[in-house]
């Protein structure tokens, strides 16, 4: 069993980082497209056996509202069919961008890619459809067969939802273990650690001890992004932690 410990927002050099922890949870390709030079160098200066995700663009995922507001410093981006971009959509402006998408996996050497869904993409029938369709195609156009792909919604997706929506893909719902309602049996999981109470609230101890006993007890590969004004220090402190199960 293999626990990648990281965050997904560090305000130090990558170097330093990687000096302490053994993943990220790489965000600039969230609302932007990373040239191959750029995400060629960062590999190379973490090593090989450091471990990233990939968070993938919000382009493919959002809804049109959001994708206006953040499409202006995107040029890729045919701002003459912005409504046919989002929400998963077969189309071939989601196309071009899962084909990029994918180049920056391939480039990173992501050993996994997640999705994030904001509260204005509900469960309608269409969304469920689309989502399911979307990630059956994915991963079929994806070389290697050991990249996990994740997606975690926010919003009134309840766990029956997610898997009906998930069914017949490789995509392994993420979630916090210690506030979501959802039982996962997988080969590998992806918590995303936001913070008890508010998103910038730190963990107490007890709480990180709860989420080692967890990871073990499943027993599986487990990716552990921490997020919010308390990241680095929650990362580190369960780095610790874990030394000692």
């Amino acid at each position: 069993m293999q626990i990648l410990i990281g965050t997904d927002n560090p305000t130090f050099s990558l170097k330093k980082y990687t000096e302490q922890f053994n993943f990220l949870e790489y965000g600039d390709t969230y609302k932007a497209f990373v040239k191959k030079k750029t995400l060629l160098n960062i590999r190379k200066k973490a090593g090989d056996n450091f471990s990233f995700s990939l968070k993938a663009p919000l382009f493919i995922a959002e809804d049109q509202e959001t994708i206006k507001r953040f499409s202006s410093n995107v040029p890729l981006l045919n701002k003459e069919s912005l409504s046919n971009y989002g929400l998963f959509k077969k189309t071939q402006e989601n196309q071009k961008l899962t084909e990029i998408l994918i180049q920056e996996i391939e480039n990173l050497d992501a050993d996994a890619t997640i999705f994030y869904t904001s509260n204005k993409f509900q469960p309608t029938k269409e969304n469920i459809k689309n989502i399911n369709q979307y990630f059956k195609d994915l991963g079929s156009y994806l070389k290697k067969d050991d990249r996990d792909l994740f997606w975690t919604p926010l919003g009134f997706w309840s766990p029956d939802i997610i898997m009906e929506a998930l069914k017949d893909t490789s995509v392994i719902p993420a979630y916090d273990p210690l506030i979501d309602e959802i039982e996962i049996n997988s080969l590998v999981n992806y918590f995303v650690m936001r913070g008890l109470g508010r998103y910038s609230k730190g963990y107490s101890d007890s709480a990180l001890e709860n989420l080692a006993e967890i990871i073990f007890n499943k027993g599986v590969d487990t990716y552990v992004v921490f997020q919010g004004t308390y990241q680095v220090s929650n990362a580190k402190r369960f780095n610790e932690i874990i030394k000692y199960w």
